[in-house]
């Protein structure tokens, strides 16, 4: 019938510096393995950079990026090559199906994006006299509409999704049905209360089960919070950035001066550089991991050359092979490209070259 969340808080569970860092990672560039088979056929190698005093991290890139996300096109690239990569007809059948998920949960998303047009609107305020919010008695209690509508009574606060706030004040044996919401909680401001008869403390919030109404009642004088609405939806949270699209919080992170004490203002940007292992997938052995991330990591660079907050990944053409690759090959890579031995990619708009490093 319900769930108790308790009003603690476990110092032990502080996030630590690398869970932060993942944070950052999962709005920035977020990261889950890719698949692999029993024999190595391959996968991305990928370098990010983060700049806001300089660090770097490694780690690999995501299949979660949506249509419009500056890394939705490395998504598809990443597919590609997993495609190209499998082992047999069986896998490829099982990533084609996979992918036809992936687009079906991408137009679902697209689906509700119109919900979210109530995030980019303009900041306001409105003001509703308290003499405005209707209150009504039910079971002898007696119930202040801040949000929402309960029993008939609907408060004239505008709110940009199905809200419920109610302030219920009962006094001993006073009780009512818990009003209809698609998601309700229940939280005793100054004492403990029933739901269904069963006891909860003060200073509780009790989480309702969806389709039940159950009984709210008090043995004593209670004050109580009644909140709910309909549900918002996925969020994603970076430091005090709040939306629903990823893509929006990169956008406000990379307009947004970071002041720390009486510095310059600080920028925080984000780039990756890409690589694939086997870099020659007919001759394995002839760049080995070492190599590979090296590469990554010109790459990574000649995206914060080309303008930052944005990924450049290379790959060898049918022309390139172990003689044709020189030793100091990660050094290389503009002149090669040149030749027509490896072929760069980037989310740079079009037209823009990529700046290699020297």
């Amino acid at each position: 019938m319900m769930m108790q969340v308790r009003n603690t808080t476990d110092l032990n569970m502080q996030p630590s510096i690398f869970e932060r860092f993942a944070s950052m990672f999962d709005i920035f560039m977020p990261t889950e393995s890719l698949a692999m088979a029993a024999r190595a056929v391959g996968v991305f190698v990928v370098t990010i950079g983060t700049v806001f005093g300089g660090g770097l991290v490694s780690a690999q890139v995501t299949r979660n990026s949506q249509p419009g996300d500056s890394f939705y096109k490395m998504k598809l690239a990443v597919e590609r090559l997993q495609l190209a990569l499998a082992p047999n007809g069986d896998y490829r059948t099982r990533l084609h199906t996979d992918f036809a998920d992936r687009r079906i949960d991408e137009i679902a998303k697209l689906a509700e994006s119109p919900k979210a047009e109530a995030e980019e609107a303009a900041p306001g305020f409105a003001h509703t006299p308290a003499a405005a919010l209707p209150e009504i008695e039910v079971g002898g209690a007696r119930l202040r509409v801040l949000a929402g509508e309960v029993f008939g009574a609907a408060s004239p606060v505008r709110t940009a999704s199905p809200t419920l706030l109610v302030d219920a004040r009962l006094a001993a044996g006073d009780a009512f049905p818990a009003p209809p919401a698609e998601e309700r909680a229940l939280y005793g401001v100054d004492g403990g209360f029933l739901v269904d008869g069963g006891p909860v403390p003060a200073q509780t919030l009790v989480l309702l089960r969806p389709g039940e109404e159950p009984l709210v009642s008090a043995a004593a004088e209670v004050r109580l919070a009644l909140i709910g609405g309909a549900p918002l939806g996925e969020r994603f949270l970076w430091w005090n950035f709040l939306s629903s699209r990823r893509e929006r919080i990169r956008q406000a992170v990379e307009g947004h001066e970071f002041r720390v004490g009486s510095e310059a203002p600080l920028h925080l940007t984000c780039s990756a550089g890409a690589a694939v292992f086997p870099f020659l997938p007919d001759f394995p052995e002839a760049c080995d991991w070492e190599r590979v991330l090296e590469i990554a990591d010109t790459c990574l660079y000649a995206a914060k050359r080309s303008g930052r907050n944005a990924w450049v990944w290379v790959v060898s053409t049918d022309r390139a092979c172990p003689e044709t690759l020189p030793p100091d090959l990660p050094r290389r890579i503009e002149d090669l490209a040149q030749a027509g031995l490896l072929k760069g990619h980037s989310s740079l708009p079009p037209g823009t070259a990529i700046r290699w490093p020297n």
